[in-house]
């Protein structure tokens, strides 16, 4: 049946200990791939550079979540830089953390 609402399942979270619905889980942008997104791509034309980063917090209508058999498998356009930032770990700015290393 067209239009006919279709279940919301739930799947488990143990970080929160309870349940909320699957629609909260951003699924990968590509066509028929239903993964979970672990990546968020954004791209800027005029520098003609595209990022990828750990999963962005919220989603935004000019990015686009992947997941990682997509990200790995990226490819650009011929003169496009591709900066994949999903390695880089931020370093604590202040305090003991910052002294030991």
């Amino acid at each position: 049946m067209v239009g006919a609402p279709v279940p919301v399942a739930a799947i488990t979270d143990a970080s929160f200990g309870g349940r909320y619905p699957q629609t909260m889980a951003r699924r990968c942008a590509r066509p028929d791939c239903g993964d979970l997104a672990t990546t968020t791509l954004a791209y800027d034309y005029s520098s003609s550079t595209v990022w990828i980063a750990h999963l962005s917090d919220e989603g935004h209508p000019m990015t686009h979540d992947l997941c990682p058999r997509h990200a790995d498998c990226l490819s650009v356009p011929r003169g496009w830089q591709l900066r994949d930032r999903r390695d880089v770990v931020p370093l604590p700015l202040f305090g003991n953390e910052a002294l030991a290393s």
